[in-house]
């Protein structure tokens, strides 16, 4: 029968036995009455993040997700701000003086999702880039001149 306990760490429950589990007793903890029990003299944990200005939530440095928007050309400032390549986003003229309100353009969207909405034949309205069909033309009912 497969135990579970919660990870200290992240919260997350694990396979006692399992690799994470052995890790965790390798490197910072001893397993005593069915439960984690830090060692005295291991380091604390610090863990750095920085902040997505378009998912609008915080990624872990180092992490899966930070490694494939650095190798994708994202770029972080000094405020810890994780920012997307400029070909990608632009500043709209009414914020342009609020560094951290990057929205996304029709052109820019319709540029790197534009096939996949066609093969779906759907397309996205110019001004809330909601899902409408093709036949519908570039506006959602709402956004119609």
């Amino acid at each position: 029968m497969t135990r579970y306990i919660t990870n200290p760490d992240t919260g997350r429950k694990i396979c006692v036995g399992g690799t994470l589990f052995c890790k965790l007793l390798y490197d910072r903890y001893d397993f005593i009455q069915g439960e984690f029990v830090r060692r005295a003299w291991t380091p604390d944990i610090v863990r750095r993040y920085v902040y997505n200005v378009v998912t609008h939530r915080r990624v872990l440095v180092y992490g899966r997700q930070y490694n494939t928007y650095i190798q994708n050309g994202w770029e972080v400032n000094n405020q810890n701000q994780l920012f997307p390549p400029d070909h990608l986003w632009e500043l709209p003229q009414e914020n342009a003086r609020h560094e951290n309100h990057i929205l996304p353009t029709y052109e820019n969207l319709m540029a790197i999702h534009g096939e996949r909405l066609a093969n779906l034949n759907i397309t996205l309205c110019r001004e809330c880039f909601i899902a409408i069909k093709i036949e519908e033309g570039e506006f959602c009912n709402e956004h119609k001149p």
